[in-house]
């Protein structure tokens, strides 16, 4: 029997025989405001042969936007506490960048750039999309398409293939119900799992009008499925993927002052080519 014991950075396994070995973390805080609430984790990425569940040092979430806030610095403060670690532990943030809530996206990466530029070394970042790792999670049986809406027509979607199925697989992008979305659906193999994020009416019935039954999964569910699988890629883009530079984020829409904005800004006249 072997016992792991945590203690600042090394996992100390202690085994019935009178010996013990002495294994070094690779300690990365994983912040995710992008759906629905937030849930923070440290993920061990130290080479190995760990992977998802296995690879989770600690995790929390908060399932309600209402709070999401002051629950974000509660969480990470609960994690290092939970593992004896400190900021001075970690090696580097990783970040959900979107597709997701305008709100959610700018809360964590705020919240990222800040213990960035407080931390005694600029720790780098990843970034990941929940959306995506969703889809990854999902089909580990059959063919998925997950859908998460934006506004009553438009939102993003994602397809990830089951093993040795011949699906292309698709990262997260912009559709819309009208045209995009239809077409996408038509071209889905019937066993096609339609997973959408939240409520779509018209995504539900542009699914049902293609032969498929779209299924629902709250924010919160779709975040917790999708967490070892973004567990294995934050892992797995260590430390080369890992950036020092703030990534851009993928909102599901502008706020209503950067719509506005855009408006405001008058558009440069197309000139026609001669024929």
């Amino acid at each position: 029997m072997a016992v792991d014991v945590r203690k600042r950075g090394w996992i100390i396994q202690v085994n019935s025989e009178p010996t013990f070995s002495i294994m070094p973390i690779v300690p990365i805080l994983f912040v995710d405001a992008s759906l629905a609430g937030v849930q923070i984790a440290l993920i061990d990425a130290a080479p190995g042969e760990k992977s998802g569940r296995s690879r989770l040092l600690w995790h929390g979430a908060h399932s309600e936007n209402m709070g999401a806030l002051s629950a974000i610095s509660r969480l990470t403060q609960e994690a290092l506490a939970a593992t004896s670690l400190t900021m001075d532990s970690l090696v580097g943030l990783a970040v959900a960048s979107g597709p997701g809530s305008f709100t959610g996206i700018k809360i964590g990466m705020a919240f990222v750039f800040g213990l960035q530029a407080a931390s005694a070394r600029a720790l780098p970042i990843y970034p990941v999309s929940t959306l995506e790792a969703l889809a990854l999670a999902l089909a580990n049986q059959s063919d998925v398409a997950v859908f998460l809406p934006a506004t009553r027509t438009h939102g993003f979607a994602a397809v990830a293939p089951a093993p040795n199925s011949s699906l292309v697989p698709m990262r997260s992008m912009l559709v819309d119900c009208e045209q995009l979305a239809p077409q996408l659906l038509a071209q889905l193999p019937p066993s096609c799992q339609i997973i959408i994020v939240g409520d779509w009416p018209l995504l539900t019935a542009a699914a049902a009008s293609a032969g498929h039954k779209a299924v629902s999964l709250t924010a919160a569910a779709a975040s917790r499925m999708a967490l070892d699988i973004l567990a294995d890629q934050v892992a797995a883009a260590w430390p080369d993927g890992f950036k020092v530079e703030l990534p851009e984020p993928r909102y599901l829409r502008l706020s209503t002052a950067e719509e506005r904005l855009q408006a405001s800004v008058p558009q440069p006249n197309r000139k026609e080519s001669p024929a």
